[in-house]
């Protein structure tokens, strides 16, 4: 189920120091290529299990639901929150939330499996799509 599928991504901390993160950012970025599942969680607090990928470029996301995809290109990423961040969307966030929240207003939330799964996935991101 999706609990399952939600634990393909390999809980680990981020560290801060950038020569340790590169092994772990590497690792990710080859995962995320692959493409893995994780659920969406919705404004109205429903979750929807998807694919994520990478594209080989490095340069934009790509969330697949059924036979549905959305690119998201990384540049358009404002910011990466993680727990109940930010505070001033209608989303019922929790710890275990990461948001992509857009230049243009929008926010994508990912509800990941625990607090483990939230870091790797928030902290990856956040090197990837770099500061805000």
């Amino acid at each position: 189920g999706t609990e399952q599928a939600a634990r393909l991504i390999k809980p680990s901390k981020v560290p801060d120091d950038m020569e340790k993160a590169k092994p772990l950012l590497k690792a990710f970025v080859k995962e995320m290529v692959k493409g893995t599942s994780m659920n969406i969680l919705t404004a109205t607090g429903d979750t929807r299990s998807v694919v994520v990928s990478l594209n080989r470029k490095l340069d934009t996301l790509k969330i697949k639901s059924g036979k549905q995809a959305k690119r998201v290109p990384l540049d358009e990423i404002a910011e990466v929150h993680v727990g109940q961040e930010p505070r001033d969307i209608d989303t019922p966030l929790d710890e275990t939330c990461v948001t992509l929240a857009m230049q243009s207003g929008d926010c994508l939330t990912f509800k990941m499996v625990d607090l483990a799964a939230r870091e790797h996935f928030g902290g990856c991101m956040k090197l990837i799509v770099g500061p805000g």
